[in-house]
């Protein structure tokens, strides 16, 4: 185009200062404009029919529409988007709001607990509760009492002296504690007394339980209680 209105110049001779304007110079400065704007016609009939400069505006033309349509369609989406975003603020607002309520009414609740506090009569009880009594408390134990005969003849060895008995029931981890069981007169007590002190220890195992004597060995009969907290 910039080649045409080049021609197109140069055929079309200017008017100059104070110049006189005969019929004849104004009829020469028209035929000239019209055949420069036939050459202009021309130069746009080429250009339409040979693929020149219009037919690729016009592509560009179709390219920038369908960047704009595309341009659209991301805006409508990007529109869409923020209303789901806002909707779902919104939400998260009326949860906020109803926590805020929730946390406001335990407040009150708390308030109200603090105004019943009371003090208990039996506060120096409940201070001597431990930790240690709790686990007792909830770990109870049990005892357990076994009846066995030591005969003074069953005694063995030369000094330590032992003496082993069936006992069912004993472990082998338990650690009973024993003593004697009297019977008879009150001198056979008193004998019995003497003789179970000679009997200084006693050690288990499963279903049996064996006695020893350090100082002396036991010359009665001995009846002995073992009782076991397990």
């Amino acid at each position: 185009m910039r080649e045409v209105h080049g021609r197109m110049a140069d055929k079309v001779t200017r008017f100059t200062d104070n110049e006189v304007v005969t019929t004849a110079v104004f009829n020469q400065r028209v035929d000239e404009t019209n055949a420069a704007l036939a050459a202009v016609d021309e130069a746009i009939d080429g250009l339409a029919g040979t693929g020149g400069e219009i037919p690729a505006i016009k592509e560009k033309d179709v390219q920038q529409d369908a960047r704009l349509g595309t341009l659209e369609t991301d805006i409508a989406k990007a529109e869409q988007d923020i209303a789901a975003n806002d909707a779902r603020d919104d939400g998260q607002d009326t949860q906020i709001a109803e926590l805020g309520t929730t946390l406001g009414q335990h407040r009150t609740a708390i308030t109200a607990l603090q105004k019943d506090a009371h003090t208990h009569t039996n506060k120096s009880v409940l201070d001597g509760i431990t930790a240690e009594k709790v686990e007792v408390w909830d770990n109870p134990t049990t005892a357990e009492f076994y009846t066995v005969s030591l005969p003074a003849s069953g005694w063995t060895g030369n000094g330590p002296y032992t003496q082993a008995v069936s006992v069912a029931g004993i472990l082998a981890d338990d650690r009973p504690i024993f003593g004697p069981i009297y019977s008879g007169t009150n001198d056979e007590k008193i004998e019995q007394s003497i003789m179970a002190g000679f009997v200084s220890e006693c050690d288990t195992a499963a279903g049996s339980v064996t006695f020893t004597a350090l100082l002396a060995k036991p010359e009665v009969d001995l009846t002995m209680q073992l009782e076991v907290i397990r």
